[in-house]
């Protein structure tokens, strides 16, 4: 196998795994036979086993999807970024093949116990207690932590001790960088969940569902409304959320084309969020019905106020026809450059 062909693999692996953990819908069991498990078996070794049976390292086997509820698998199959891979599938068939990849349900899990906190905890606009904003701290991206912030001289790392953890229900992966901001820390999940927790005790103090995964870090900023969260999705969303309650101000699709996501943390100045965007174009590209390729990297400028589009800025022209592929599929370029 070439390495291209190789990280096209690793691609489109990795991608069934983020999809998998963005969002939940239903899948209806209505036509399911009761002898249907031998189709879903079929489905699986067609277009799942290569990767999942342990040919590639990062995609997660049975037992992990096990883990995973049906409408997670079903809604990435039938609405989400594993549509165009399934696209070919009838409804029936993708709840055979979810039926299949759950196999026996598993004894449910126990109840989990209240996170939530029963205090206000700490004004998130206490300006003596530790900041870490965003990705890099500063508009510079230095990454740097000033004693007065830090709290914590090199001999001291050596003692630190575990104070709490936060499990994030229903997730296998965590990835997206959390944020400290006033005695509250700012995080994504790949589950579509974003959390306000309390630095102290890790109890929650609200919770956003974005309904898709959240990788990005959380970008804080102040102005005359107070304190906003602004984030991006995998589904190429951009929002911004009252950081004190978590109530929704504004959201804002950034670029339309279907393999658009965000995965780097805007950057705030001067009243004007810069929202850069990513995609998976790699892994639709696997497939050959797939028009490959079209997505250009960009940065969307946005009213932080409102979300409103002041403009967008692309790293390479619009795709033009470059050929056609060995089933008659019209091919585009140039593209790519993800941001």
């Amino acid at each position: 196998m070439s390495s291209e062909h190789a990280v096209r693999a690793v691609l489109v692996c990795l991608q069934f795994l983020i999809g998998i953990l963005l969002a939940n819908v239903d899948i209806s069991s209505s036509g399911a036979e009761e002898g249907a498990a031998p189709d879903g078996e079929a489905l699986y070794q067609q277009r799942c086993a290569s990767c999942h049976e342990g040919s590639v390292t990062r995609a997660p086997d049975r037992n992990a999807l096990r883990q995973l509820s049906e409408p997670r698998i079903g809604f990435q199959l039938t609405y989400g970024l594993m549509s165009q891979q399934a696209r070919d599938l009838s409804k029936e068939q993708i709840g055979d093949l979810v039926r299949y990849l759950k196999g026996t349900a598993p004894t449910p899990p126990p109840e989990l116990p209240d996170s939530s906190c029963h205090d206000d905890g700490p004004k998130l606009t206490d300006a003596s207690l530790p900041r870490w904003n965003s990705w890099g701290v500063d508009l510079h991206q230095h990454r740097f932590q000033p004693a007065d912030q830090a709290r914590l001289a090199a001999e001291d790392v050596p003692r630190l001790k575990l104070k709490w953890a936060f499990g994030f229900p229903g997730d296998v992966r965590a990835s997206a960088q959390p944020t400290v901001w006033g005695g509250a820390l700012f995080v994504g999940s790949a589950g579509g969940k974003v959390y306000a927790l309390d630095t102290a005790t890790g109890c929650q103090r609200w919770m956003f569902d974005a309904g898709f995964g959240v990788r990005s870090a959380i970008t804080i900023g102040e102005d005359a409304r107070g304190l906003t969260a602004y984030f991006g999705d995998q589904r190429g969303n951009a929002y911004a959320l009252d950081a004190e309650t978590g109530k929704l101000r504004w959201t804002r699709r950034v670029d339309e084309h279907q393999a658009a996501l965000i995965t780097g943390a805007p950057t705030l100045a001067d009243g004007v969020l810069y929202v850069p965007v990513s995609s998976l174009e790699e892994a639709l590209a696997a497939d050959p019905r797939y028009g490959c390729c079209s997505f250009r990297g960009l940065i969307a400028a946005l009213d932080a106020m409102t979300g409103e589009l002041k403009w967008r800025s692309y790293v390479s022209p619009p795709a033009q026809p470059q050929g056609i592929n060995s089933i008659g599929v019209q091919q585009f370029g140039p593209a790519g450059g993800a941001i």
